[in-house]
Protein backbone atom coordinates (compact mmCIF):
# COMPACT_ATOMS: atom_id res chain seq x y z
CA UNK A 1 0.00 0.00 0.00
CA UNK A 2 1.09 3.74 -0.32
CA UNK A 3 -0.37 6.62 -0.04
CA UNK A 4 -0.89 10.40 -1.14
CA UNK A 5 2.58 11.76 -0.82
CA UNK A 6 1.76 15.25 1.69
CA UNK A 7 3.50 18.19 0.29
CA UNK A 8 4.21 20.36 3.05
CA UNK A 9 2.63 22.87 1.44
CA UNK A 10 4.16 23.05 -1.74
CA UNK A 11 2.56 23.53 -4.96
CA UNK A 12 2.31 20.67 -7.03
CA UNK A 13 2.67 20.09 -10.40
CA UNK A 14 0.18 21.93 -12.41
CA UNK A 15 -3.47 19.93 -12.48
CA UNK A 16 -4.93 18.75 -15.66
CA UNK A 17 -8.21 20.41 -15.86
CA UNK A 18 -10.94 18.34 -18.04
CA UNK A 19 -13.90 20.28 -19.31
CA UNK A 20 -17.45 18.82 -18.94
CA UNK A 21 -17.70 18.42 -22.69
CA UNK A 22 -14.03 16.59 -22.49
CA UNK A 23 -15.48 14.04 -20.36
CA UNK A 24 -17.90 12.00 -22.81
CA UNK A 25 -17.24 8.76 -23.19
CA UNK A 26 -13.97 7.77 -25.62
CA UNK A 27 -14.10 4.70 -27.82
CA UNK A 28 -12.22 1.97 -25.64
CA UNK A 29 -8.95 1.26 -26.95
CA UNK A 30 -8.38 -2.17 -28.56
CA UNK A 31 -6.15 -4.30 -26.86
CA UNK A 32 -3.39 -6.30 -28.20
CA UNK A 33 -4.59 -8.94 -30.09
CA UNK A 34 -2.53 -11.59 -28.18
CA UNK A 35 -4.71 -10.45 -24.74
CA UNK A 36 -8.05 -9.13 -25.29
CA UNK A 37 -9.19 -7.46 -22.49
CA UNK A 38 -11.24 -8.96 -19.25
CA UNK A 39 -14.87 -8.79 -19.89
CA UNK A 40 -17.54 -10.88 -19.24
CA UNK A 41 -20.91 -11.83 -20.84
CA UNK A 42 -23.60 -11.18 -17.91
CA UNK A 43 -27.12 -12.41 -17.00
CA UNK A 44 -29.26 -9.47 -17.45
CA UNK A 45 -32.93 -9.34 -15.35
CA UNK A 46 -35.32 -6.91 -15.14
CA UNK A 47 -34.44 -3.68 -13.38
CA UNK A 48 -34.56 -3.28 -9.64
CA UNK A 49 -35.04 -0.51 -7.53
CA UNK A 50 -31.55 0.19 -6.08
CA UNK A 51 -31.92 0.51 -2.14
CA UNK A 52 -30.74 3.44 -0.08
CA UNK A 53 -27.05 3.06 0.80
CA UNK A 54 -25.90 2.57 3.74
CA UNK A 55 -22.49 3.87 5.19
CA UNK A 56 -19.57 1.66 6.68
CA UNK A 57 -20.62 0.89 10.64
CA UNK A 58 -19.38 -1.67 13.42
CA UNK A 59 -18.55 -5.25 12.60
CA UNK A 60 -21.89 -6.80 13.46
CA UNK A 61 -20.80 -10.52 14.99
CA UNK A 62 -21.69 -13.94 12.68
CA UNK A 63 -24.35 -15.68 15.46
CA UNK A 64 -22.89 -17.84 17.23
CA UNK A 65 -25.96 -20.32 16.73
CA UNK A 66 -26.56 -21.64 13.29
CA UNK A 67 -29.67 -19.54 11.26
CA UNK A 68 -32.22 -21.79 10.12
CA UNK A 69 -32.45 -22.41 6.58
CA UNK A 70 -35.63 -22.82 4.92
CA UNK A 71 -35.98 -25.69 2.00
CA UNK A 72 -36.10 -23.62 -0.34
CA UNK A 73 -32.44 -22.24 -0.27
CA UNK A 74 -30.10 -22.80 -2.65
CA UNK A 75 -28.10 -25.43 -1.65
CA UNK A 76 -24.00 -25.68 -1.50
CA UNK A 77 -22.17 -26.70 -4.49
CA UNK A 78 -21.12 -30.13 -4.32
CA UNK A 79 -17.54 -30.38 -4.63
CA UNK A 80 -16.03 -32.82 -6.79
CA UNK A 81 -13.31 -35.19 -5.28
CA UNK A 82 -9.58 -34.16 -5.18
CA UNK A 83 -6.48 -35.16 -3.01
CA UNK A 84 -4.90 -33.17 -0.60
CA UNK A 85 -3.28 -30.15 -2.29
CA UNK A 86 0.02 -28.11 -1.68
CA UNK A 87 -2.05 -25.08 -1.90
CA UNK A 88 -5.09 -24.08 -0.07
CA UNK A 89 -7.85 -24.01 -2.94
CA UNK A 90 -10.67 -21.68 -3.28
CA UNK A 91 -13.54 -22.45 -5.57
CA UNK A 92 -16.00 -19.25 -5.60
CA UNK A 93 -19.27 -18.92 -7.69
CA UNK A 94 -20.56 -15.35 -6.82
CA UNK A 95 -23.81 -14.46 -8.44
CA UNK A 96 -24.22 -10.32 -8.36
CA UNK A 97 -27.26 -7.70 -8.95
CA UNK A 98 -25.22 -4.79 -10.51
CA UNK A 99 -28.75 -2.64 -9.51
CA UNK A 100 -29.40 -3.73 -5.67
CA UNK A 101 -25.37 -4.55 -5.05
CA UNK A 102 -26.39 -7.74 -3.38
CA UNK A 103 -24.79 -11.04 -4.49
CA UNK A 104 -24.69 -14.44 -3.34
CA UNK A 105 -21.80 -16.39 -2.72
CA UNK A 106 -20.92 -20.56 -2.55
CA UNK A 107 -17.41 -20.74 -1.53
CA UNK A 108 -15.80 -24.13 -1.46
CA UNK A 109 -12.36 -23.59 0.47
CA UNK A 110 -9.92 -27.12 -0.07
CA UNK A 111 -7.45 -26.80 3.38
CA UNK A 112 -4.40 -29.02 3.21
CA UNK A 113 -2.48 -28.48 6.33
CA UNK A 114 0.97 -28.38 5.98
CA UNK A 115 1.84 -27.10 9.40
CA UNK A 116 3.44 -29.89 10.52
CA UNK A 117 1.23 -29.93 13.59
CA UNK A 118 -2.18 -31.45 14.53
CA UNK A 119 -4.80 -28.82 14.46
CA UNK A 120 -7.67 -28.50 16.17
CA UNK A 121 -9.60 -25.17 14.84
CA UNK A 122 -9.85 -23.04 11.01
CA UNK A 123 -9.49 -19.40 11.83
CA UNK A 124 -11.56 -17.49 8.76
CA UNK A 125 -10.86 -13.51 8.11
CA UNK A 126 -14.36 -12.07 7.25
CA UNK A 127 -13.84 -9.05 6.17
CA UNK A 128 -17.18 -8.15 5.10
CA UNK A 129 -18.53 -8.51 8.58
CA UNK A 130 -16.94 -5.57 9.19
CA UNK A 131 -19.58 -3.47 8.01
CA UNK A 132 -23.16 -4.07 9.58
CA UNK A 133 -25.64 -5.67 7.62
CA UNK A 134 -22.99 -6.67 4.69
CA UNK A 135 -22.46 -10.53 5.54
CA UNK A 136 -25.27 -13.15 5.99
CA UNK A 137 -23.98 -16.78 6.76
CA UNK A 138 -27.19 -18.69 4.84
CA UNK A 139 -25.23 -22.47 4.73
CA UNK A 140 -22.00 -23.77 6.27
CA UNK A 141 -20.59 -27.28 6.05
CA UNK A 142 -16.67 -29.26 6.89
CA UNK A 143 -16.15 -32.45 5.21
CA UNK A 144 -19.84 -33.03 4.50
CA UNK A 145 -21.37 -32.23 7.81
CA UNK A 146 -23.83 -28.99 8.39
CA UNK A 147 -22.99 -26.41 11.25
CA UNK A 148 -19.84 -27.48 12.90
CA UNK A 149 -18.98 -25.56 16.16
CA UNK A 150 -18.02 -22.43 15.34
CA UNK A 151 -17.43 -19.04 16.96
CA UNK A 152 -17.20 -15.53 15.78
CA UNK A 153 -16.59 -11.70 16.94
CA UNK A 154 -17.19 -9.45 13.49
CA UNK A 155 -14.41 -10.51 11.06
CA UNK A 156 -13.05 -13.15 13.31
CA UNK A 157 -14.14 -16.66 12.28
CA UNK A 158 -13.01 -20.76 14.16
CA UNK A 159 -14.62 -23.16 12.99
CA UNK A 160 -13.67 -26.04 15.45
CA UNK A 161 -12.79 -29.02 14.22
CA UNK A 162 -14.57 -32.35 15.50
CA UNK A 163 -11.08 -34.45 15.59
CA UNK A 164 -7.93 -32.48 14.87
CA UNK A 165 -6.51 -32.09 11.56
CA UNK A 166 -3.28 -33.65 10.99
CA UNK A 167 -0.42 -32.68 9.02
CA UNK A 168 -0.83 -33.55 5.27
CA UNK A 169 -4.62 -34.05 5.63
CA UNK A 170 -7.09 -31.62 4.03
CA UNK A 171 -10.14 -30.50 5.60
CA UNK A 172 -13.36 -29.51 3.08
CA UNK A 173 -15.30 -26.22 4.39
CA UNK A 174 -18.58 -25.23 2.24
CA UNK A 175 -19.50 -21.62 2.65
CA UNK A 176 -22.88 -20.13 1.75
CA UNK A 177 -23.25 -16.51 2.24
CA UNK A 178 -25.23 -13.45 1.18
CA UNK A 179 -23.31 -10.39 0.44
CA UNK A 180 -24.68 -6.48 0.78
CA UNK A 181 -21.73 -4.51 -0.60
CA UNK A 182 -21.69 -1.20 1.33
CA UNK A 183 -21.25 2.36 0.88
CA UNK A 184 -17.69 3.01 0.39
CA UNK A 185 -15.54 6.20 1.77
CA UNK A 186 -12.29 6.97 0.28
CA UNK A 187 -10.87 4.87 3.48
CA UNK A 188 -11.86 1.67 2.44
CA UNK A 189 -12.10 0.00 -0.92
CA UNK A 190 -14.11 -2.42 -0.66
CA UNK A 191 -17.84 -1.17 -1.63
CA UNK A 192 -19.65 0.80 -4.12
CA UNK A 193 -19.48 4.77 -4.84
CA UNK A 194 -20.77 6.69 -7.73
CA UNK A 195 -17.58 5.69 -10.14
CA UNK A 196 -17.37 1.65 -9.53
CA UNK A 197 -18.12 -1.49 -7.77
CA UNK A 198 -14.96 -3.05 -5.70
CA UNK A 199 -14.76 -6.37 -4.54
CA UNK A 200 -12.01 -6.93 -2.18
CA UNK A 201 -11.38 -9.60 0.53
CA UNK A 202 -14.84 -10.23 -0.48
CA UNK A 203 -14.69 -14.07 0.83
CA UNK A 204 -13.85 -16.12 3.57
CA UNK A 205 -10.63 -16.84 3.28
CA UNK A 206 -8.15 -19.16 5.81
CA UNK A 207 -5.64 -16.81 7.78
CA UNK A 208 -2.04 -18.79 7.27
CA UNK A 209 -0.82 -20.70 10.18
CA UNK A 210 2.22 -20.02 12.20
CA UNK A 211 3.98 -22.76 14.52
CA UNK A 212 5.28 -20.53 16.86
CA UNK A 213 2.38 -17.53 16.72
CA UNK A 214 -0.66 -19.76 15.84
CA UNK A 215 -3.26 -18.20 13.56
CA UNK A 216 -2.17 -15.03 12.12
CA UNK A 217 -5.49 -13.12 12.48
CA UNK A 218 -5.09 -8.99 13.51
CA UNK A 219 -7.25 -6.91 14.03
CA UNK A 220 -7.73 -3.97 11.57
CA UNK A 221 -6.05 -0.61 12.61
CA UNK A 222 -5.71 3.12 11.64
CA UNK A 223 -2.73 2.92 9.47
CA UNK A 224 -1.07 0.49 7.47
CA UNK A 225 -2.78 -3.57 6.08
CA UNK A 226 -3.35 -5.95 9.03
CA UNK A 227 -3.83 -9.35 7.08
CA UNK A 228 -1.70 -12.32 6.59
CA UNK A 229 -2.46 -14.07 3.25
CA UNK A 230 -1.06 -17.16 2.14
CA UNK A 231 -0.90 -18.25 -1.62
CA UNK A 232 -3.66 -20.04 -2.55
CA UNK A 233 -5.25 -21.26 -5.63
CA UNK A 234 -8.44 -19.75 -7.40
CA UNK A 235 -11.51 -20.78 -9.45
CA UNK A 236 -14.18 -17.81 -9.68
CA UNK A 237 -17.19 -17.66 -11.71
CA UNK A 238 -18.74 -14.31 -11.68
CA UNK A 239 -22.67 -14.06 -13.03
CA UNK A 240 -23.95 -10.31 -12.88
CA UNK A 241 -27.70 -9.31 -13.27
CA UNK A 242 -29.23 -6.32 -13.77
CA UNK A 243 -25.70 -5.39 -15.83
CA UNK A 244 -25.70 -1.58 -17.13
CA UNK A 245 -24.84 -1.01 -20.83
CA UNK A 246 -21.29 -1.16 -21.32
CA UNK A 247 -19.97 -3.04 -18.38
CA UNK A 248 -16.60 -3.57 -17.58
CA UNK A 249 -15.03 -5.96 -15.40
CA UNK A 250 -11.37 -5.30 -13.57
CA UNK A 251 -9.91 -8.89 -11.72
CA UNK A 252 -7.06 -9.85 -10.80
CA UNK A 253 -6.49 -12.05 -13.77
CA UNK A 254 -7.90 -12.49 -17.10
CA UNK A 255 -11.38 -14.18 -17.88
CA UNK A 256 -10.73 -17.23 -19.39
CA UNK A 257 -10.80 -17.06 -23.02
CA UNK A 258 -13.62 -20.09 -23.50
CA UNK A 259 -15.49 -19.19 -20.76
CA UNK A 260 -16.73 -15.87 -19.86
CA UNK A 261 -17.20 -14.68 -16.11
CA UNK A 262 -14.47 -18.07 -15.18
CA UNK A 263 -11.36 -16.60 -13.99
CA UNK A 264 -8.76 -19.15 -12.74
CA UNK A 265 -5.35 -17.61 -10.70
CA UNK A 266 -2.92 -19.69 -8.75
CA UNK A 267 -0.71 -19.11 -6.61
CA UNK A 268 -2.21 -15.68 -5.18
CA UNK A 269 -2.61 -14.33 -2.09
CA UNK A 270 -6.46 -12.95 -3.14
CA UNK A 271 -8.63 -12.21 -5.65
CA UNK A 272 -10.35 -9.32 -6.62
CA UNK A 273 -12.65 -7.24 -8.90
CA UNK A 274 -13.84 -3.47 -9.70
CA UNK A 275 -16.43 -3.26 -12.18
CA UNK A 276 -17.69 -0.14 -13.84
CA UNK A 277 -19.99 1.06 -16.78
CA UNK A 278 -17.96 4.11 -17.29
CA UNK A 279 -14.32 2.42 -17.28
CA UNK A 280 -11.94 2.85 -20.27
CA UNK A 281 -9.38 0.58 -21.10
CA UNK A 282 -5.67 1.03 -22.11
CA UNK A 283 -2.97 -1.58 -22.71
CA UNK A 284 0.95 -2.27 -22.64
CA UNK A 285 3.26 -4.97 -22.08
CA UNK A 286 6.54 -5.89 -21.14
CA UNK A 287 8.62 -9.30 -20.20
CA UNK A 288 5.75 -10.82 -21.35
CA UNK A 289 3.44 -9.26 -18.52
CA UNK A 290 0.38 -7.75 -20.51
CA UNK A 291 -0.69 -4.39 -18.28
CA UNK A 292 -4.39 -3.45 -17.78
CA UNK A 293 -5.28 0.41 -17.13
CA UNK A 294 -8.87 1.02 -16.09
CA UNK A 295 -9.15 4.68 -15.74
CA UNK A 296 -12.80 6.73 -16.22
CA UNK A 297 -13.39 9.35 -18.62
CA UNK A 298 -11.99 12.83 -16.96
CA UNK A 299 -8.41 10.69 -16.60
CA UNK A 300 -7.87 9.28 -20.22
CA UNK A 301 -4.55 11.30 -20.00
CA UNK A 302 -3.03 9.99 -17.11
CA UNK A 303 -5.18 6.59 -17.47
CA UNK A 304 -3.15 5.61 -20.49
CA UNK A 305 0.38 6.91 -18.82
CA UNK A 306 -0.10 4.48 -15.95
CA UNK A 307 -0.46 1.08 -18.31
CA UNK A 308 3.05 3.14 -20.08
CA UNK A 309 4.62 3.65 -16.32
CA UNK A 310 3.44 -0.23 -15.30
CA UNK A 311 4.93 -2.01 -18.28
CA UNK A 312 8.67 0.31 -17.61
CA UNK A 313 8.54 -0.91 -13.78
CA UNK A 314 8.14 -4.23 -14.92
CA UNK A 315 10.95 -4.47 -17.46
CA UNK A 316 13.24 -2.70 -14.71
CA UNK A 317 11.97 -4.91 -12.03
CA UNK A 318 12.02 -8.19 -14.39
CA UNK A 319 15.77 -7.22 -14.55
CA UNK A 320 16.66 -6.49 -11.33
CA UNK A 321 14.71 -9.27 -9.14
CA UNK A 322 13.44 -11.83 -11.48
CA UNK A 323 10.32 -12.53 -13.46
CA UNK A 324 6.86 -11.83 -11.95
CA UNK A 325 4.06 -14.26 -10.21
CA UNK A 326 1.54 -13.41 -12.79
CA UNK A 327 1.65 -12.55 -16.41
CA UNK A 328 -0.96 -9.73 -15.85
CA UNK A 329 -1.06 -6.78 -13.93
CA UNK A 330 -4.09 -4.28 -13.57
CA UNK A 331 -4.59 -0.91 -12.37
CA UNK A 332 -7.40 1.19 -11.52
CA UNK A 333 -7.78 4.19 -10.96
CA UNK A 334 -10.43 5.30 -7.20
CA UNK A 335 -11.66 7.76 -5.41
CA UNK A 336 -9.15 7.56 -2.30
CA UNK A 337 -6.59 8.41 -0.02
CA UNK A 338 -4.21 6.25 -1.22
CA UNK A 339 -3.22 3.30 -3.08
CA UNK A 340 -3.25 -0.06 -2.63
CA UNK A 341 -1.40 -3.61 -3.63
CA UNK A 342 -3.95 -7.12 -4.53
CA UNK A 343 -2.69 -10.16 -6.73
CA UNK A 344 -2.62 -8.76 -10.15
CA UNK A 345 -4.58 -5.73 -9.20
CA UNK A 346 -3.74 -2.33 -7.67
CA UNK A 347 -6.19 0.87 -7.20
CA UNK A 348 -4.66 4.27 -7.61
CA UNK A 349 -6.30 7.04 -5.98
CA UNK A 350 -7.91 9.40 -9.23
CA UNK A 351 -6.47 12.51 -7.79
CA UNK A 352 -2.78 11.82 -8.70
CA UNK A 353 -4.24 10.77 -12.40
CA UNK A 354 -5.90 14.60 -12.52
CA UNK A 355 -2.68 16.14 -11.48
CA UNK A 356 -0.75 13.93 -13.89
CA UNK A 357 0.79 16.64 -16.64
CA UNK A 358 2.66 14.14 -18.76
CA UNK A 359 6.06 13.68 -16.68
CA UNK A 360 7.76 10.72 -15.13
CA UNK A 361 8.67 13.57 -11.80
CA UNK A 362 5.32 12.78 -10.85
CA UNK A 363 2.87 11.18 -8.26
CA UNK A 364 1.08 9.00 -10.98
CA UNK A 365 4.72 7.48 -12.17
CA UNK A 366 5.79 7.31 -8.21
CA UNK A 367 3.14 5.98 -7.00
CA UNK A 368 2.33 3.25 -10.45
CA UNK A 369 6.07 1.86 -9.59
CA UNK A 370 5.19 1.57 -6.16
CA UNK A 371 2.03 -0.45 -6.50
CA UNK A 372 4.09 -2.79 -9.22
CA UNK A 373 6.70 -3.47 -7.12
CA UNK A 374 4.17 -5.19 -4.75
CA UNK A 375 3.46 -8.10 -7.28
CA UNK A 376 7.11 -8.91 -6.04
CA UNK A 377 7.20 -7.87 -2.70
CA UNK A 378 4.00 -8.60 -1.10
CA UNK A 379 2.49 -10.74 -3.87
CA UNK A 380 5.12 -13.31 -4.50
CA UNK A 381 7.53 -12.81 -1.52
CA UNK A 382 4.62 -12.14 1.62
CA UNK A 383 4.92 -11.39 4.72
CA UNK A 384 2.70 -10.59 8.07
CA UNK A 385 1.97 -6.85 6.86
CA UNK A 386 0.77 -5.80 10.46
CA UNK A 387 3.77 -7.05 12.44
CA UNK A 388 6.47 -6.59 9.73
CA UNK A 389 5.42 -4.14 7.41
CA UNK A 390 8.43 -3.17 6.23
CA UNK A 391 9.09 -6.03 4.34
CA UNK A 392 7.36 -5.31 1.64
CA UNK A 393 6.51 -1.55 1.95
CA UNK A 394 10.04 -0.25 2.33
CA UNK A 395 11.38 -2.87 -0.72
CA UNK A 396 8.35 -1.59 -2.61
CA UNK A 397 9.66 2.15 -1.73
CA UNK A 398 12.92 1.51 -2.05
CA UNK A 399 12.13 -0.31 -6.15
CA UNK A 400 11.19 3.36 -7.28
CA UNK A 401 14.54 4.09 -7.11
CA UNK A 402 15.45 1.34 -9.79
CA UNK A 403 12.15 2.34 -11.88
CA UNK A 404 13.92 6.21 -11.77
CA UNK A 405 17.45 4.86 -12.28
CA UNK A 406 16.08 3.73 -15.87
CA UNK A 407 16.16 7.69 -16.63
CA UNK A 408 19.64 8.87 -15.14
CA UNK A 409 21.40 9.89 -12.04
CA UNK A 410 19.24 12.93 -12.28
CA UNK A 411 16.01 11.01 -11.91
CA UNK A 412 17.07 9.18 -9.12
CA UNK A 413 18.57 12.34 -7.36
CA UNK A 414 15.07 14.45 -7.92
CA UNK A 415 13.24 11.25 -6.57
CA UNK A 416 15.36 11.12 -3.37
CA UNK A 417 14.75 14.55 -2.33
CA UNK A 418 10.78 14.77 -3.62
CA UNK A 419 9.63 11.34 -2.61
CA UNK A 420 11.99 10.93 0.68
CA UNK A 421 14.54 13.52 1.87
CA UNK A 422 12.56 16.39 1.62
CA UNK A 423 10.00 14.91 5.14
CA UNK A 424 13.08 15.11 6.97
CA UNK A 425 11.99 11.19 7.97
CA UNK A 426 11.97 9.99 11.60
CA UNK A 427 11.66 6.29 13.04
CA UNK A 428 13.00 3.08 13.74
CA UNK A 429 12.01 0.87 10.58
CA UNK A 430 10.81 -1.80 12.07
CA UNK A 431 7.32 -1.15 13.67
CA UNK A 432 4.56 -2.76 13.27
CA UNK A 433 1.32 -0.89 12.04
CA UNK A 434 -0.18 -0.76 16.01
CA UNK A 435 3.14 1.44 16.87
CA UNK A 436 1.66 4.54 14.74
CA UNK A 437 -1.30 6.41 15.00
CA UNK A 438 -0.26 8.78 12.03
CA UNK A 439 -0.20 8.33 8.87
CA UNK A 440 2.73 10.36 8.62
CA UNK A 441 4.80 8.93 11.09
CA UNK A 442 4.52 5.19 9.67
CA UNK A 443 5.16 6.04 6.59
CA UNK A 444 8.38 7.90 7.49
CA UNK A 445 9.38 5.42 9.58
CA UNK A 446 8.26 2.08 7.22
CA UNK A 447 8.50 3.13 4.14
CA UNK A 448 10.57 6.48 3.98
CA UNK A 449 13.47 5.41 6.30
CA UNK A 450 13.31 2.19 5.27
CA UNK A 451 14.45 3.12 2.28
CA UNK A 452 17.29 5.07 3.31
CA UNK A 453 18.03 1.44 5.04
CA UNK A 454 18.50 0.07 2.26
CA UNK A 455 19.98 2.22 0.39
CA UNK A 456 22.47 2.94 2.80
CA UNK A 457 23.12 -1.50 3.34
CA UNK A 458 23.64 -1.30 -1.02
CA UNK A 459 26.45 1.18 -0.09
CA UNK A 460 27.98 -0.53 2.67
CA UNK A 461 28.01 -4.26 0.75
CA UNK A 462 28.44 -3.03 -2.36
CA UNK A 463 26.43 -3.12 -5.55
CA UNK A 464 27.32 -6.02 -6.97
CA UNK A 465 26.61 -7.80 -3.95
CA UNK A 466 23.13 -6.31 -3.01
CA UNK A 467 21.67 -6.73 -6.32
CA UNK A 468 22.93 -10.29 -6.11
CA UNK A 469 21.47 -10.51 -2.36
CA UNK A 470 18.15 -9.13 -3.59
CA UNK A 471 17.72 -11.70 -6.40
CA UNK A 472 18.25 -14.57 -4.12
CA UNK A 473 15.97 -13.01 -1.54
CA UNK A 474 13.26 -12.80 -4.33
CA UNK A 475 14.12 -16.51 -5.50
CA UNK A 476 14.34 -18.31 -2.33
CA UNK A 477 11.02 -16.63 -0.38
CA UNK A 478 8.71 -17.16 -3.39
CA UNK A 479 5.42 -18.39 -1.87
CA UNK A 480 6.66 -18.05 1.77
CA UNK A 481 5.78 -15.48 4.38
CA UNK A 482 8.90 -14.22 5.45
CA UNK A 483 9.97 -12.70 8.99
CA UNK A 484 12.91 -10.36 9.51
CA UNK A 485 14.70 -13.76 10.25
CA UNK A 486 15.18 -14.75 6.75
CA UNK A 487 16.07 -11.51 5.31
CA UNK A 488 19.12 -11.30 7.71
CA UNK A 489 20.06 -14.60 7.31
CA UNK A 490 20.29 -14.72 3.66
CA UNK A 491 22.00 -11.69 3.73
CA UNK A 492 24.88 -12.88 6.01
CA UNK A 493 25.20 -15.91 3.44
CA UNK A 494 25.98 -13.17 0.70
CA UNK A 495 28.29 -10.50 2.67
CA UNK A 496 31.14 -10.41 5.67
CA UNK A 497 30.19 -6.73 5.42
CA UNK A 498 29.90 -5.27 9.19
CA UNK A 499 26.85 -3.29 9.03
CA UNK A 500 25.98 -3.32 12.60
CA UNK A 501 25.76 0.74 12.81
CA UNK A 502 22.99 1.13 9.99
CA UNK A 503 21.16 -1.36 12.46
CA UNK A 504 21.37 0.46 15.52
CA UNK A 505 20.73 3.39 13.37
CA UNK A 506 17.65 2.52 12.05
CA UNK A 507 16.14 -0.63 14.10
CA UNK A 508 14.85 -0.67 17.29
CA UNK A 509 17.73 -1.66 20.11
Amino acid sequence: MEAPFALKGRLFLAALIWLTACQAAEPRPAPSPTAPPPAIIVSVAAPTATPTPFLPASPSPIPTKAPSITPTATPLPSPSPAAAAARTQYDLRLQLDYASRQAEVWATIRYPNQSGLPLRDLVLDVEPARWEGAFSLLGLRLDGADWPEYVSDGAYFKVVLPQPLLPGQEALLEIHYRLAVPYRSRDEFFGYDGYQLNLVDWYPRVVPYDVVQGWLWHRPWVVGEHQAYERADFDVQLTVDNAPEGLLVAASAPPLPDSPGRYRLKGARNFVFSLSPEFLLSVASAEGVQVYSYYFPDLRFGGRAAADFAAQAVAAYTAAFGPPPHQTLTLVAVSANDGMEYSGLAFLPRTFYEEYDGSQRSNLAMLTAHEAAHQWWFEAVGNDQALYPWLDEALATYSERLFYARGGEAEVAWWWNFRVLWFEPQGYVDGSVYEYEQFREYVDAVYLRGALFLDALRQQVGDETFAAFLRAYYARNQARLVAPDDFFNLLAEHTRADYTLLLQTYFRP
